[in-house]
């Protein structure tokens, strides 16, 4: 019945139209007619006065007639007034009809296009998901698969320090999704990219983070059995078995972080995990120098890409100091440089560091410190540092249990070649170095899961 009833209010509309559009011209020729006869009247009234004046021979009788004929003039002048003052009225209110009837027909006709378009539209989209059913739903697919992923993969805001334990199961979902993302080289990501960048940074970071695990457990199990024992341990096909890491984590981490930076050029948190990746893990710091330095570009309020340019200046210097030890007190500068710029942020990279990465940073701080007061010529100055290295590692001492890393890069920089080994032998600072030896040398806990985010500068 709605049908109908609208069919019949459009009919009436249209049948309004021409009335409305009729009165609408007769009220302008009626104002325009009334318009021209009070223009003639004026003139005609006026002249009719002048000529009663000059015939009359009393001054009182011209007088009256005068008035009597403006009066007169004046009462016509007020008709023709009110009727024009009518017929604008009925003009205006023709033309208000007019236009509700036109804009309604408009409105109507937008309505049905609305409607024709909403029916293409839909049979467009029907006959798309029929002959490409992968492409219906696909934003919530990938959004689906970056919750899911993260169910298994813990954030990324710290580096992951801790790989937690993931069982068979949940590895094969890992694998299982994996296998999905490769579809992802099929499409145009730009309306996804946020979901696909995470996803892509998502696995990258745990392959790097796998390899540097598995890379530290191994090295505790070498350096605690003899080398036979290690052999055996490889041959067998027990549980307890330790195997080397995969060198291809590495190259699969490096191709899901280049994925994820290709696909969101503008999101800092991959260059971050490319940064982790060869610095700590490929020990590869030229691959990552560039991404780094964008990192901070992209986001200058965080410590975590300032941290990895920092063992980058850091290692650049170590290797100058033979061949070019003026050079090499460079590197070690720009390195405290980019901590004392860390130092000033209050951020890692999206939530405030925890206590093991700021003492990550005043270790780092000391090693460069130290190696620079070793390349200083002049005796204050070579103290002035040195001291500032002991301040530093006080802060960052004692090593909690499970920081292990932090453990073994105090005592290899205290021995032969180490960043502290000048430092050590130092008769000024014995005793303020001496008694903090003792950390290198504290029980190790007897299981880690921490991930090599430090390395032995």
């Amino acid at each position: 019945m709605q049908p109908l009833t609208e069919s019949r209010t459009a009919s009436n509309s249209r049948g309004l139209k021409p009335i409305t559009t009729a009165i609408g011209i007769l009220v302008v020729l009626l104002i325009a007619v009334l318009a021209l006869q009070l223009f003639l009247d004026s003139l005609h009234w006026d002249h009719r006065a002048e000529f009663t004046a000059t015939n009359a021979s009393d001054e009182e009788k011209i007088l009256s007639a005068k008035l009597m004929s403006y009066e007169k003039s004046a009462d016509e002048l007020k008709t023709l007034s009110s009727l024009i003052l009518g017929l604008s009225t009925l003009f205006g209110l023709a033309l208000g009809v007019n236009s509700y009837i036109n804009l309604k027909e408009t409105k109507e006709q937008y309505e049905k296009e609305i409607t024709r378009l909403k029916e293409n539209l839909q049979g467009e989209l029907l006959a798309i998901h029929h002959d490409f059913p992968l492409f219906r739903g696909m934003h919530h697919s990938i959004t689906a698969i970056g919750v899911k992923l993260r169910e298994f993969i813990p954030d990324s805001d710290y580096g992951r320090e801790e790989l937690t334990r993931i069982s068979t199961s949940d590895r094969m979902m890992i694998h299982y999704f994996e296998r999905v993302v490769a579809t992802f080289e099929f499409f145009d990501l730009g309306p996804f990219k946020i979901e696909a960048s995470r996803i892509y940074t998502g696995l990258g970071s745990y392959y790097a983070h796998k390899y540097s695990h598995e890379q530290t457990l191994y090295r505790k199990a070498k350096a605690r059995v003899s080398n036979s024992t290690v052999t055996m341990l490889k041959s067998e096909t027990s549980e307890t078995r330790i195997d080397p890491p995969m060198p291809e984590d590495i190259e699969r981490a490096r191709l899901y972080l280049r994925r994820a930076k290709s696909v969101q050029p503008e999101n800092y948190l991959p260059l971050n995990e490319i940064g982790f990746l060869e610095v700590i893990v490929a020990d590869k710091p030229e691959n990552a120098l560039a991404e780094l330095m964008m990192s901070v570009d992209l986001n200058p309020s965080q410590q975590r890409a300032r941290y990895y340019l920092s063992i980058i200046q850091h290692q650049l210097g170590v290797n100058l100091i033979a061949s070019d030890p003026i050079r090499a007190a460079q590197h070690f500068r720009k390195s405290m440089d980019y901590l004392d710029e860390a130092f000033e942020q209050d951020r890692w990279q999206v939530t405030k560091p925890r206590t093991r990465y700021l003492k990550s940073m005043y270790y780092n701080y000391a090693c460069s410190s130290a190696r620079m007061a070793d390349l200083d010529p002049e005796q204050a100055e070579k103290s002035k540092l040195y001291a500032g290295a002991v301040d530093y590692l006080k802060k960052c001492t004692p090593f909690a249990r499970d920081e292990d890393v932090l453990r073994e890069s105090f005592r290899a920089d205290c021995a032969a070649g180490g960043d502290f080994e000048a430092l050590a032998k130092n008769q000024e600072f014995s005793a303020k170095f001496g008694p903090l030896t003792k950390h290198a040398e504290a029980k190790e806990p007897k299981e880690s899961n921490q991930t090599e985010d430090q390395p032995a500068l």
